[in-house]
């Protein structure tokens, strides 16, 4: 069984007004991953981690032209080669998950009582969709 390897980056929340700092420490905390690979398993591929920057690249940039700190995730790997990104507020919970070969995948939970329920999963989302998904799990008009 593969293990579970994280990294939180939201302890960095409030330090989005230099977005190139805040690309490097995105950048360490990769390099801390892939630096606690136990034998059996795989570091972040090349593609993967490639695919994750490029995506917070741009996340941070629309964050920056719209005036707003944006929710930064938590990354992690199953260790396989792959990336997780986990924004989590109470109700709502967005994943973006990308495999080896960089393809990404957007998956938007909503906490219903005590069950998690999948509302919407974006094959391949373009940056708006990241954009807004991130907007959505930051909302607090409810579980739509």
């Amino acid at each position: 069984m593969e293990s579970f390897k994280s990294f939180s980056l939201g302890g960095i929340q409030g330090a989005f007004k230099n977005a190139p700092a805040a690309m490097g420490l995105i950048e360490d905390q990769l390099a801390d991953l892939a630096e606690d690979v136990a034998p059996d398993e795989c570091a972040p591929t090349a593609e993967a981690k490639a695919a994750l920057l490029d995506d917070m690249g741009h996340l941070l940039h629309e964050f920056i032209l719209c005036g707003a700190e944006p929710l930064l995730p938590h990354v992690s790997s199953l260790g396989g080669g792959d990336l997780t990104c986990t924004w989590m507020r109470p109700v709502r919970t967005l994943f973006l998950s990308i495999s080896p070969v960089g393809k990404r995948r957007l998956q938007r939970i909503v906490m219903r009582g005590e069950k998690a329920e999948t509302i919407e999963l974006i094959d391949s989302p373009d940056e708006s969709a990241l954009f807004h998904s991130v907007l959505w799990v930051m909302g607090d008009d409810g579980a739509k």
